[in-house]
């Protein structure tokens, strides 16, 4: 969320492994590659944070 808040072309790819992707291509792709739809990415990274999962 910091990366996005500030504006910043880099993502986070929660699976396999944690990965950092710089720019909107790299991400759409590395979505696809771990076959995670964006929502499913945000939940996996809330997952790996130990942060609680919204209802």
């Amino acid at each position: 969320m910091a990366f996005r808040e500030g504006g910043s072309p880099v993502y986070l790819i929660a699976s396999p492994t944690l990965s950092v992707v710089i720019g909107m291509p790299a991400w759409r792709a590395a979505l696809d590659n771990a076959g995670l739809t964006p929502e499913a990415n945000q939940i996996a990274l809330a997952d790996k944070a130990g942060a609680p999962r919204r209802p």
